[in-house]
């Protein structure tokens, strides 16, 4: 587990069990490490030394020296915030608590395992929204330096197209003051019939989107200076527009092409996103940093190269199709999504395409600017799926359960009604019995079904903790839990002599071969049942494995779909433990297969789970 996913509290209470207790209570919602100092001094000595998360204080430390800690820590640079324990609900001693500073107040009682981690949560969510916030002041502190220094000028104007902020480089190629530029209308700065084009242009924006085009800036010293500005409009958080934003570089008037280097730095190096830009035929002449590293090629090997030879080669068509639409209607092309090969290997970007204009106005090329998406992709595929299992888990609640559950309501009002009967006597001997042999068996199949259902949920987690797990050893342990089925069936188990290890979680290869060996043994139709299991060796940074049975195999017009979930075939049981195997499988990036060969062999491949592991499920 990630040292940073672990919240670190101390507890500061003359009770020994006191820390013990909260681990319990907490465990089971959070990853902790809880530590106890029963004084106050021994909370000061551990606080020095090591960071904590939450501190939690008992009001009953003598001559309150417990609130007295309270109060250093709300008063201190960057400590954990404090939560008061109490046993009573004393409302002066939560009213002066938080009157003190106190993130949270919770009353040792029966609720006590309820509200803790509710008040721990919410305490912690508090605390990273005001480090947040810090960070956000820090950063405008640094925002209004760096635009100053700036060699592009940048300004924000409302939608009248007057003057509301700038940097010093507009001030000193303009020759103007703050005090002649506050309110002034931007057609003084610029050709009036050029800046009613850049107001026309970027009034009609949305969010997203940018606009660029050239314009000269009337200069101090009588110039008309060209500029190519890039503007986005600035939207309220109702998505109401108020007012534009700007950046732009000078450049040569007289150019035919779209630039492709511009003095200082260049505007599209101040954004994440990536941005290039094409000529007419579709050549790159600019790429900002961004896309060089997506590209993984520097600036100079890129420039001159066609954009579709990093595109995949089914998404050429539509690619090029909206970049010809951009150039003919002079309108930006939205949303547009294609595979890029990378270094990474293959990438989905969403792009927005914008046509540039030359200096006599008319289109010289477009932008791409883009973002990758492919996690986002990946996640909105996996959610699909996720709502898929959803509702097949609705489907087994609903129709598999009613059988078992059923049957126990029936045997429970049957024993209900014998018992109140006067004759009790008369009631045939051993029908209670029945009645209640009926209700165990039902609810063990209930059981069962629901663990098979909880182990699915959690097959597709990465694990939190990576160990080495020798698979032999799992085997064998897996064969142990099977011993009166094997011994009552007589199979006969073949294993080879060595197994392998397997960088994982010892549970996740537990359920891979507990499932495959009892899959195995449920369907081997044999006189004389027999289970092989086979280590294949590594194969590509693979462990592969078969598990063998010598029955009748499994059905043809089953084979493509054995894995899905909930699917029984004529002789399956839940449709639960084989999409249990794929989804363990496919978490370690290897896979399961299925054939016929003298029996049904299941084939499948783990590879090794590095030691950092994500803390989600995979798509």
């Amino acid at each position: 587990m990630d040292s940073d996913d672990i919240v670190r509290i101390l507890v500061v209470d003359g009770d020994p069990d006191a820390a013990d207790l909260y681990r319990r209570i907490l465990a089971h919602k959070m990853p902790v490490e809880v530590e106890r100092a029963a004084d106050v001094a021994t909370a000061r000595r551990r606080l020095s030394d090591s960071g904590f998360d939450v501190v939690t204080i008992d009001n009953k430390l003598p001559d309150e020296s417990g609130l007295i800690l309270l109060e250093d820590l709300v008063e201190g640079e960057d400590n954990p915030p404090v939560i008061v324990v109490t046993d009573s609900g004393d409302v002066h001693l939560a009213t002066r608590s938080f009157d003190m500073g106190a993130a949270g107040y919770v009353i040792k009682d029966y609720k006590l395992p309820e509200t803790l981690a509710t008040v721990i949560e919410s305490a912690l969510a508090k605390a990273a929204l005001k480090r947040a916030g810090d960070a956000l002041n820090r950063e405008n502190a640094f925002t209004g330096v760096a635009v100053n220094a700036l060699e592009e000028v940048f300004m924000v104007l409302d939608l009248e197209g007057r003057f509301m902020s700038w940097n010093k480089r507009l001030k000193e190629l303009t020759g103007f003051t703050d005090r002649e530029l506050h309110r002034m209308d931007c057609a003084r700065v610029f050709i009036r019939e050029e800046a009613e084009r850049f107001m026309g242009m970027t009034r009609a924006l949305d969010r997203g989107e940018k606009a660029v085009l050239r314009l000269r800036v009337a200069a101090a010293d009588g110039r008309r200076v060209p500029y190519e500005l890039t503007a986005v409009m600035l939207k309220d958080a109702m998505d109401e527009p108020v007012g534009i934003c700007a950046i732009g570089h000078e450049v040569s008037w007289h150019r035919k092409v779209i630039p492709t280097a511009v003095k200082g730095r260049e505007v599209a190096e101040l954004t994440g996103e990536i941005i290039a830009r094409v000529d007419y035929d579709g050549m790159y002449t600019y790429l900002n940093d961004a896309a060089c590293w997506f590209w993984g090629m520097p600036r100079e090997k890129l420039i001159g190269h066609s954009f579709t030879e990093f595109i995949h080669s089914e998404d050429i068509e539509q690619s090029v199709d909206s970049s010809s639409f951009t150039l003919r209607t002079g309108r930006m092309v939205k949303g547009l999504i294609n595979r890029q090969k990378t270094p990474r290997g293959e990438r989905q970007v969403e792009w927005n395409v914008m046509p540039v204009l030359g200096e006599d106005g008319v289109i010289a090329g477009f932008q791409f600017t883009g973002r990758d998406v492919t996690e986002r992709i990946l996640s909105e595929q996996f959610l699909v799926r996720a709502n898929r299992e959803l509702d097949a888990y609705a489907h087994t609640v609903s129709h598999d359960l009613r059988g078992p559950l059923s049957a126990i309501m029936l045997a429970a009002d049957t024993m209900a009604i014998l018992l109140e009967r006067d004759d009790l006597d008369a009631v045939p001997n051993g029908t209670l019995l029945d009645m209640a042999r009926i209700i165990s068996m039902q609810t063990r199949e209930a059981g069962s079904m629901v663990e098979d259902l909880l182990q699915l949920a959690e097959s597709g987690q990465v694990p939190r903790v990576i160990e080495e797990v020798d698979v032999g050893e799992v085997v064998r342990d897996v064969l142990a839990k099977y011993e009166s089925e094997i011994s009552e069936k007589g199979v006969a188990v073949r294993l080879s002599k060595e197994m392998g290890r397997i960088s994982g979680s010892r549970m996740q290869v537990f359920q891979v071969f507990s499932n495959l060996i009892g899959n195995a043994m449920a369907h081997n139709d044999s006189s004389e049942p027999a289970v092989e299991v086979t280590c294949l060796g590594e194969e590509e940074g693979g462990h592969r494995y078969v598990v063998r049975d010598n029955g009748s195999g499994v059905p043809p017009e089953d084979l493509e779909h054995i894995f899905e979930l909930f699917f029984k075939g004529e002789r399956g049981g839940a449709g639960i433990g084989l999409a249990t195997v794929e989804k363990i499988v496919k978490v370690y990036g290897g896979f399961v297969r299925v054939y016929n060969d003298g029996g049904a062999c299941f084939e499948v491949c783990l590879k090794d789970i590095d030691g950092n592991p994500g803390p989600g499920p995979t798509p």
